[in-house]
């Protein structure tokens, strides 16, 4: 994912971070031009999810009731399980949101990585059409498969849902709703993700959504703990979003780094 502070100031960083920068600069400039991609990727689905913790079990039986999904149907444990979790989290704000919940419409989520999670978006947004935005969309995986090899896997069968490989920065096309999970704030986080700091730019990437959303279109954002989710919201309000619903999630599905905050912001009409 990319965005801009806007200022011709580079971000501070400590020798060890420029020199990683570095290599990741040339690491990703190769994955451009190569552009790999290696079809034939398949997942061997877990079928049964056992072992899960009796409140584990009883939360992910209530979401397959609720929205009539079997994941682990499709996909090995993790990816399952991470699944559900997304899940997790959009219906807690959804319940939060009531009768202000975003469905339907054209919807673009940003930073997709190999997009496993776009069922979860079709099952608790029920858009028109959505497509997903992975700027290093060809990076290799130990496997020999790139993103794009994966990505094509989890939206088989999928109608309404695609995947680009490009730069947000240069998506020009209105849409109803935006969905940015974790979004890239800081040096260290860019770094954390195997991307050079030279595109990390927030306060551009946050005033390009609010350009691309539609009057009254929404963001719906998840962000690691309050501080990010304090500085992102400062970030999305100087866009011009106003933010209707937030929910810090302290006991998440599955143990996080730190506690989730879903945010849904809109854009006025």
């Amino acid at each position: 994912m990319r965005g801009s502070e806007g200022s011709a100031e580079p971000p501070a960083l400590t020798p060890a971070q420029w020199l990683r920068s570095q290599a990741l600069a040339l690491r990703f400039a190769l994955s451009r031009r190569l552009r790999w991609r290696r079809p034939g990727y398949v997942e061997n689905a877990v079928g049964e999810l056992s072992g899960l913790e009796p409140a584990v079990a009883a939360r992910v039986e209530q979401l397959r009731t609720r929205y009539g999904c079997r994941y682990e149907r499709r996909y090995h444990r993790l990816h399952s399980l991470e699944n559900y979790l997304y899940l997790d989290l959009l219906d807690r704000l959804r319940s939060l949101a009531g009768g202000d919940w975003p469905e339907g419409g054209d919807w673009l989520d940003v930073g997709s990585k190999h997009f496993w999670y776009a069922p979860v978006l079709l099952d608790s947004l029920r858009p028109a059409s959505l497509v997903g935005v992975e700027i290093e969309g060809y990076r290799i995986y130990p496997d020999g498969h790139s993103r794009h090899d994966y990505a094509q896997y989890y939206l088989t069968g999928l109608a309404g849902v695609s995947y680009r490989v490009q730069d947000v920065m240069d998506w020009r096309q209105p849409v109803d709703g935006i969905t940015c999970f974790y979004p890239f704030l800081l040096p260290g986080t860019v770094l954390a993700w195997g991307l050079p700091v030279s595109l990390l730019r927030p306060r551009a990437l946050f005033a390009h959504l609010a350009d691309c959303l539609r009057p009254g279109g929404r963001l719906l954002m998840v962000n690691q703990g309050l501080d990010e989710a304090a500085r992102a919201q400062a970030l999305a309000e100087a866009a011009g979003l106003r933010r209707r619903h937030s929910l810090t999630v302290t006991q998440a599905l599955l143990p996080r780094p730190a506690p989730p905050v879903l945010s849904l912001f809109v854009k006025a009409i």
